[in-house]
């Protein structure tokens, strides 16, 4: 492995990129369950999502669907980026190409930051406008409250809260954005998956 007169190669560059790639997948999945969210009327600090969550979604959206495919791109280029950078830093000794080539890298990851909001931005708004369709890939919750039975979608579940979608009576929608339920308030849940 090459490496440069400090005794540091690519694989030591790229370490010390780390933070800055675990810094876009934390944003790539913050805007994309950020803007989902909203789409449902749901405020996102209401959810007190864990910052682990967020860096996993940043991770798996790219098996999602939503457009989120386009973040293969950011990626590979976030990774690609630094080591052309590096082989071409190494390729020339001189300063001031150094300082250029510097200058050119930051400007690139720089420049990835917007691309990965926006493609995230966009990803979360389309599942979310998938989940509110007849195709929705979220699951359904069966429960009851002041003891009428209802069904509706599970949006998201954390500290005894119940974000349901959609909740129906009898097969009439009574609500079609978010309802919240506190979990001592409902009984006989049942959860049926996504098919």
């Amino acid at each position: 492995m090459p490496e440069d007169k400090n005794g540091s190669g690519v694989l030591s560059n790229i370490v010390k990129l780390l933070p800055v790639y675990a810094v876009y997948i934390f944003i790539a999945g913050w805007t994309y369950s950020d803007f989902y969210f909203r789409s449902f009327g749901v405020n996102p600090r209401w959810l007190d999502i864990d910052f682990h969550d967020s860096l996993t979604k940043g991770f798996t959206i790219l098996f999602g669907g939503g457009g989120a495919k386009l973040l293969w791109f950011v990626y590979i280029l976030m990774a690609t980026v630094p080591l052309v950078a590096e082989a071409l830093h190494e390729a020339e000794n001189h300063p001031m190409v150094r300082r250029i080539l510097e200058l050119a890298l930051v400007a690139a990851l720089g420049g990835l930051l917007p691309l990965t909001y926006v493609i995230s931005r966009n990803a979360g708004i389309s599942q979310a406008d998938l989940d509110k369709s007849n195709h929705s890939r979220l699951p359904t919750i069966n429960f009851t409250f002041n003891k009428h039975p209802y069904i509706g979608q599970l949006l998201f579940m954390k500290s005894g809260m119940y974000y349901i979608h959609d909740v129906q009576d009898k097969g009439k929608s009574i609500v079609r954005e978010v309802s919240i339920f506190r979990a001592e308030d409902v009984s006989d849940v049942t959860l049926v998956e996504f098919k």
